[in-house]
C-alpha cells in the first residue's frame, strides 16, 4: 500500500470518527489537535493492523503523531514484511 493511500485512509477515518472536515486536516499537524483520544487511537491501531497485516505497537500514534510521519513509518514496515 502506498503512502498516499495510507494518508487518505487515515484522513478519512479521522473525518468519520472525529467529525473534522477533510480540508481542515493538515498531514503535518499532530492528529491529537483534532481531538483524537487514547481509545480512538487504540481502535485505529487495531484497524491498521488488520488492514495492513502488521503487528503494531499500541503507542504508535504517540510515536508518530503526524499523518505524514505515521504513513511513512507504515510504508517502511510494509516494505520489510
Amino acid at each position: 500500500m502506498s503512502r498516499e493511500k495510507i494518508e487518505q485512509w487515515l484522513t478519512d477515518r479521522l473525518t468519520s470518527l472525529l467529525g473534522v472536515d477533510r480540508e481542515d486536516i493538515d498531514l503535518e499537524k499532530s492528529i491529537f489537535t483534532y481531538g483524537l483520544d487514547s481509545s480512538v487511537a487504540l481502535s485505529l491501531t487495531g484497524e491498521l493492523e488488520v488492514m495492513l497485516g502488521l503487528e503494531l505497537d499500541p503507542i504508535l500514534f504517540w510515536e508518530y503523531p503526524k499523518i505524514s510521519e505515521l504513513s511513512e513509518y507504515l510504508v517502511a514496515e510494509l516494505a520489510q514484511k
